[in-house]
Parts: C-alpha cells; sequence; structure tokens
C-alpha cells in the first residue's frame, strides 16, 4: 500500500501537534491506518464512504488512538483500490479548544475536490510508517513528516 499527504494536511497536523491535547494525532493516525492491512482500511473506507457509487471511495473515517469515540478525531481520505493508494485529504479533531462536530457540505466538497486535483497533478508527497521509530517518514528522504 502506498500512502500520500497533500500539503494542507501535513500542516494541519502539524498545528494540532502544537497543541497538547493533540499530541496523540500522528500515533492516532499510524494506529488506525498504516498498521492495518489493506483489506481492514478498505472495510472501513467502505462503510463510510462519502461517494456511495464509485468504485474508488472517499471516506471519512473516525481514528484515535487509546481513547474513546468521543475524543477521536475525522480523517478524510481517497483510496485507490485497483492501485492500492491511499491519499490523505483532511482531519479535524471532535474534541477540545479546535474540536469540529462536522464539516459543513460545502467545506467538505471544497477538500474533496482539492484533494482530487492534487491527485491529478501529482502534487503530493509519497510517505511511509518507519516501524522502529514509529514515525510517519518522507519516502524520498526518509525525513520524519511531523
Amino acid at each position: 500500500m502506498q500512502y500520500f499527504f497533500q500539503d494542507t494536511f501535513t500542516l494541519q497536523v502539524k498545528n494540532l501537534l502544537k497543541n497538547n491535547s493533540y499530541q496523540d494525532c500522528e500515533l492516532a493516525i499510524i494506529d488506525c491506518v498504516f498498521k492495518l492491512s489493506l483489506e481492514q482500511i478498505m472495510a472501513t473506507c467502505s462503510a463510510m464512504r462519502i461517494n456511495a457509487s464509485s468504485l474508488n471511495p472517499i471516506a471519512k473515517l473516525r481514528i484515535n488512538f487509546n481513547t474513546g469515540k468521543s475524543s477521536s478525531y475525522r480523517l478524510y481520505v481517497f483510496a485507490l483500490i485497483k492501485n492500492e493508494k491511499l491519499y490523505f485529504a483532511y482531519l479535524y479533531p471532535k474534541t477540545g479548544t479546535l474540536g469540529q462536530n462536522s464539516l459543513k457540505p460545502k467545506q467538505e466538497n471544497e477538500i474533496i475536490k482539492e484533494l482530487l486535483r492534487n491527485v491529478k497533478s501529482g502534487n503530493l508527497q509519497e510517505v511511509y510508517l518507519d516501524k522502529i521509530k514509529n514515525k510517519i517518514c518522507n519516502l524520498i528522504d526518509s525525513k520524519e513528516v511531523f
């Protein structure tokens, strides 16, 4: 499986990590996405699809790290099943000072459009999980992303 971040996603996560309330953000992404098999990710994506009729789901996933449902994050991803690629679009916390209940439909549409533009143009950063460090790293230079 290949993983790709758009620049806006990376900036969002970096900003969340600056806040003590969201120090588990990267760990939530790692545990709930990077450590799952392709089949587990696709099952989750299929259950939470935004575009129900498409073969390649755009999904809103609930992710967390050692917390309950109310202390979780929402992660928007685009999965290309045929090519085993997962594109990360947007992340927001459900609780805390930056918490949101949900996105407005217009905001959700803009996020999806931006992601699809970046996928089409190739304006994305490929990342991987460094299992020794338990950190997400850039594929090109192996530097930690966050």
